[in-house]
């Protein structure tokens, strides 16, 4: 295979590379497999493609011969990735605020059975139990929480935080703003009203 050609076919999948790694950098979730992310980038670089061709009345021929691109075409080209990237989570975001605003809508939240989705973007403060590895219990609720499912070294702050036994009965409240938790080690986490 040339190399013009194999050049060409990396231009083409740039646009959906960009966009996927903007909407991960503010859309966090678990990692799909290689073959996912590569189908999902073709994807939105023919989406972001014929948008482009759209925008600007170019052909298809145009597009596919990379010496015809100006350098300012492959900026605005670019751009348009990033545009479409930040579009992408914008939507996401929409999604949810309308989940959470009305209840007819909740099928519309993105990832609705997700423990994290709920921590990350629920609106109002859902107390939780939280099981850890080391077979202690706690109660209370997340607050500073980003997580990121394919980092090992993500941590969060359960905040009016309380430990608790089996029958979930009151051992001692944790003093000061909670209590930092370490998510590798969360076995599971139960919400509750």
């Amino acid at each position: 295979m040339p190399t013009e050609q194999i050049i060409q076919y990396i231009f083409l999948l740039l646009p959906g590379i960009i966009s996927v790694k903007i909407y991960r950098v503010f859309c966090p979730t678990k990692k799909e497999s290689d073959l996912f992310e590569f189908a999902n980038s073709v994807f939105q670089s023919v989406l972001i493609i014929c948008i482009y061709i759209y925008i600007f009345n170019k052909t298809v021929d145009s597009i596919l011969s990379i010496k015809s691109f100006k350098i300012w075409e492959l900026l605005i080209l670019l751009s348009l990735s990033c545009l479409w990237g930040f579009l992408l989570v914008f939507i996401r975001h929409l999604r949810h605020m309308l989940a959470n605003k009305f209840n007819a809508l909740k099928i519309v939240r993105p990832n609705n059975y997700s423990v994290w989705e709920r921590i990350n973007h629920e609106s109002k403060s859902e107390w939780a139990i939280v099981y850890l590895n080391d077979n202690s219990i706690y109660r209370g609720y997340f607050s500073l929480v980003t997580y990121d499912p394919d980092e090992d070294k993500e941590d969060a702050l359960l905040a009016k935080a309380t430990r608790v036994d089996e029958k979930l009965h009151k051992i001692y409240d944790i003093k000061g703003k909670g209590l930092y938790i370490k998510l590798k080690n969360v076995i599971k986490i139960e919400f509750y009203e």
